[in-house]
């Protein structure tokens, strides 16, 4: 029986409603006509300007199978350079992780929830040997979760963290503490 419905009631009521007005994301093209075109492109930002969040239970199962900050970390850098393992819509996203010591197909999947530019939210894991994929009713869950998660300002992330019900991934570099948390030593 899956964890799922569990996960995303438990993710949902962790944290309190709050509007925010999206940015519309822009591009910046400037074209000089004469004998020759110029076009000058911004390029996608990369993990710097990306809030990265893993709910507490993500975390566990992050901790139980030795998944390094530094995967999740890729995976979302993956989802914006655009190398898409799955677009569930929404702004959900299904993303491969290699297990440690193995390659991408008989690893981990992981449902992202994300806002381009802005933050990225694991919320959910599974082994690709224990579960094939979500079905159409915990889909729906996840969407619903997204919508909810997706609106967050920036007060309402930083009252999650400090109340511990999310935890923030740090993509710049990894501290002592976070190196820690998967190693029994």
């Amino acid at each position: 029986m899956s964890r799922l419905p569990k996960v995303l009631a438990n993710t949902s009521r962790i944290l309190q409603t709050s509007s925010r007005t999206a940015n519309a994301a822009s591009s910046n093209s400037k074209f000089s006509f004469g004998t020759t075109i110029t076009l000058s492109v911004i390029l996608p930002p990369r993990l710097k300007s990306i809030r990265v969040f893993k709910s507490k239970l993500f975390a566990r199962f992050v901790r139980k199978n030795s998944i390094r900050n530094s995967d999740l970390c890729k995976a979302v850098d993956e989802l914006v350079a655009g190398s898409i393992d799955a677009d569930l819509g929404s702004g959900v996203f299904k993303q491969r992780i290699a297990r440690q010591g193995g390659g991408k197909s008989g690893g981990f999947r992981t449902i992202i929830l994300f806002r381009y530019k802005d933050v990225a939210f694991f919320v959910h894991g599974f082994a690709k040997k224990d579960t094939a994929n979500i079905d159409s009713e915990n889909l729906q869950q996840v969407r619903k979760l997204a919508r909810f998660l997706l609106q967050l300002d920036e007060a309402a992330l930083n009252i999650a963290l400090a109340e511990g019900k999310l935890i923030e991934v740090n993509c710049g570099k990894e501290t002592i503490q976070q190196q820690n948390c998967g190693s029994s030593a």
